[in-house]
């Protein structure tokens, strides 16, 4: 199976074989060292051994001052594997002997150092590295019944070195042959469910894509077919469950649009959560603009009125079902409107309070209505008062106008047989124009309490105010004067 890097498999293989290396690497680097250290005890352990012997036989050509003997001593022991040089000083590192390895034969020095050699402090062995690791030196005490001298070996650490190398290369090439190895296992082992996953993967993909259909599950195993099945009716109950949800939503939605209340739902921090359309038409602010503003920010009060926001908040923090507030706000264009608002908690599943439900229905048209109401009953109530007005005068001027009939009919009489030129002739003649007035203003009466047809007919105002000037003339007294001014005509 051809791997890329950025499949799963390559990213599974590629982090397997990283972690592989790093532990074999980790165990090999552990492993040589170990065994270098145990090959430096065990050569730090011989070498002591052998400056052990010599110093015992050292001992004694020291006390004898037999230093050609020492020299033969060191010449026979340098011949020993790894060892480079040996010397031989007094306590106060003072040099007797001096015998190296030259070309492989023990050669002493033709003199000895004259430079003192800087002993360890005490009397006890000592041993320390120079040149780099390259060499062992081993300070060994020479010791009779007190302290002669020193022996300081010179040993060489590099075959060590070698041996550590090799050990190495044997360690990195098993490392890289079992990784190999597990390698090619893994590969075998990870390479079904490894398929399996891409399987699933691009089913998972076509899942997505295709929400609520049933989607064919690759055939990669008993289990991958089990969840496959599963993920198919999850998918399918998921599709339903969402729908169901976006219906709920719509009917919430066509509900509170329905609704001719305003209605705000706010949090526990009085933050508006939801607003219908009624809503936004009292305050003015677009739901999408008010979502998580403090509820008080939404409206506005007029001038000279209690802070409608802050009375609204305190019903919210506070809500008490049943209790109704009426307030004065200012609409979008700024006029006043009287509103009457009533608050409810808003409980969770659990019955846990989640915020608060404000509900605020506006009273201003219905106000308007009830004020054109009283009106209209206050024009009923005149207009009643009225026709009852209208039935007594009408009444009245019926009385009136038998009584006027009496009299008109006598003042005929008389002026029938008073003579021409009499002076009671003139004054019969004003009480019968006064009668046709009165008889004028009677039938007026009647009409105005609806018991005769009104007939309009043309009149001479002229004429009318001549005859009223000549009887208010003598109605009124010399102190007063009446001026007459009549129209054209």
């Amino acid at each position: 199976m051809r791997l890329r890097l950025h499949s799963l498999a390559a990213r599974v293989y590629g982090t397997t074989v990283v972690v592989l290396v790093a532990g074999f690497a980790s165990h090999a680097f552990l492993q040589v060292r170990r065994e270098e250290r145990l090959y430096r005890q065990m050569m730090a352990g011989s070498a002591e051994v052998m400056a052990r012997t010599v110093t015992s036989s050292l001992a004694h050509d020291l006390l004898l001052a037999d230093y050609a003997g020492v020299d033969d001593l060191l010449v026979q022991v340098v011949p020993l594997p790894a060892v480079i040089r040996l010397q031989v000083c007094e306590a106060d590192g003072g040099v007797v002997s001096d015998v190296h390895r030259d070309g492989g034969r023990a050669r002493p020095a033709a003199q000895p150092d004259p430079r003192r050699l800087e002993v360890p402090p005490g009397t006890g062995v000592v041993t320390e590295e120079a040149a780099g690791g390259d060499t062992l030196v081993i300070w060994h005490p020479i010791m009779a019944s007190r302290h002669l001298g020193w022996l300081k070996a010179t040993l060489d650490q590099r075959p060590l070195r070698a041996i550590v190398q090799e050990q190495v290369s044997r360690a990195i090439a098993l490392s890289a042959l079992f990784i190999a190895l597990c390698s090619g296992l893994l590969y075998l082992v990870l390479r079904r469910p490894v398929d399996g996953i891409r399987a699933l993967a691009g089913f998972a993909r076509q899942l997505d894509r295709r929400k609520g259909e049933t989607i064919a599950v690759p055939a990669t195993g008993d289990e991958i077919e089990q969840l496959g099945g599963a993920l198919n009716a999850a998918s399918g109950e998921l599709a339903r469950s969402e729908q169901r949800l976006r219906e709920e939503r719509e009917r919430l939605s066509v509900t509170l649009a329905s609704l001719g209340e305003a209605v705000f739902a706010t949090d526990l921090q009085v933050r508006l959560q939801l607003m219908n359309r009624a809503a936004e038409q009292l305050t003015g602010v677009p739901a999408a603009e008010a979502g998580g503003r403090p509820l008080g920010e939404l409206f506005r009060t007029p001038a000279g009125e209690p802070d409608a926001g802050h009375r609204l908040q305190a019903m919210v923090r506070h809500p008490t079902p049943g209790r109704e507030e009426t307030l004065r706000i200012s609409g979008p264009e700024g006029q006043a409107r009287t509103v009457a608002a009533v608050a409810a908690p808003l409980l969770g599943p659990g019955a846990e309070t989640l915020g608060a439900v404000l509900v605020v229905r506006d009273l201003t048209e219905r106000e308007r209505l009830a004020a054109e109401r009283r009106s209209l009953e206050a024009q009923l109530l005149q207009s009643q008062k009225m026709e009852a007005l209208g039935l007594l005068a009408g009444g009245v001027a019926h009385d009136f106008n038998n009584i006027l009939t009496a009299i008109v009919g006598y003042a005929n009489l008389a002026l029938e047989d008073a003579p021409p030129g009499a002076p009671t002739r003139e004054d019969l003649e004003q009480i019968l124009a006064a009668s046709d007035r009165a008889a004028a203003l009677t039938k007026g009466l009647l009409a105005f309490g609806r018991k005769q047809a009104i007939e309009p007919v043309a009149v001479d105002l002229n004429a009318v105010v001549g005859e009223l000037e000549r009887i208010l003339r003598r109605l009124i007294g010399e102190d007063m004067l009446l001026e007459v001014a009549p129209g054209p005509g």
